[in-house]
């Protein structure tokens, strides 16, 4: 009777796991159909690029916003190192640490690139504007505590200006609704094998909706303060709180 118990209780962590991660795919499905994407392939065009600082860029640090779990609990990511591999274009070696509440975990895997568009039309006739998306799994340091895996999609813009360099797409940073570096997927236990939603990203979260209650730019709902928010909101955001150290 045990093994039948745990065995269903297997089943039924799985499809919960498989549900996450699907409603990651639909949302990259969604990015790659958008009207304002253009249709050809690039990624193989964009690979001799390296893409390490953009994923790991960190001018507005205090802008990377996140939750775990279904109260919108407050985590914070920092990558420390991101560092594309030499052997395989597409594929970034990450190390960086994680913080929920007052528990700091460090972690590290890979990002591995899967597709990359240009949008229709850019900001300016100068600059090229597109975007890659990408799989990715961090795996925390086991040792420490309340720790497990990150398993997800990232989607992040870029732009190649007028001498061709690659840059961070803050292009539109001051238009409404502005976001980028944006991770959609989940956080698996270790012990437990329990599963959490676990999203992050730069300006924005994705999938937010009940916790994000602004309108030009990302504000918590005070309901949620005590999930670590009222942290974030008593924070100046010219100050950096370098937790990761």
């Amino acid at each position: 009777m045990k093994t039948v118990i745990l065995s269903l209780g297997l089943f039924f962590f799985t499809i919960n796991v498989y549900s996450q991660l699907d409603k990651a795919e639909e949302w990259k499905n969604q990015q790659l159909t958008s009207n304002y994407v253009a249709e050809n392939e690039i990624l193989n065009s964009i690979l001799r690029y390296d893409f390490s600082e953009i994923l790991s860029y960190s001018k507005y640090e205090n802008a990377r916003v996140g939750f775990i779990g279904e109260n919108f609990q407050r985590i914070q990511i920092h990558f420390i190192s991101v560092i594309k591999n030499s052997e395989k274009p597409n594929e970034y070696f990450v190390f960086g640490k994680s913080k929920v509440k007052d528990n700091v975990c460090e972690f590290q895997g890979k990002i591995e690139l899967v597709t990359a568009r240009y949008y229709k039309q850019s900001e300016t006739d100068e600059i090229k504007q597109g975007f890659i998306i990408a799989n990715y799994t961090f795996f925390e340091n086991p040792k420490q505590n309340y720790v497990g895996y990150f398993k997800g999609i990232l989607k992040s813009g870029f732009y190649f200006d007028g001498e061709n360099k690659l840059k961070y797409d803050d292009f539109v940073l001051e238009a409404d609704g502005y976001r980028n570096n944006e991770f959609v997927g989940s956080w698996i236990s270790y012990t437990t094998k329990k599963e959490k939603v676990c999203n992050w990203g730069d300006f924005r979260i994705p999938f937010s909706n009940g916790l994000d209650i602004g309108a030009g730019e990302f504000s918590p709902d005070r309901k949620y303060f005590e999930f670590g928010w009222k942290e974030y909101t008593e924070m100046p955001y010219d100050k950096i709180d370098e937790w990761w150290k």
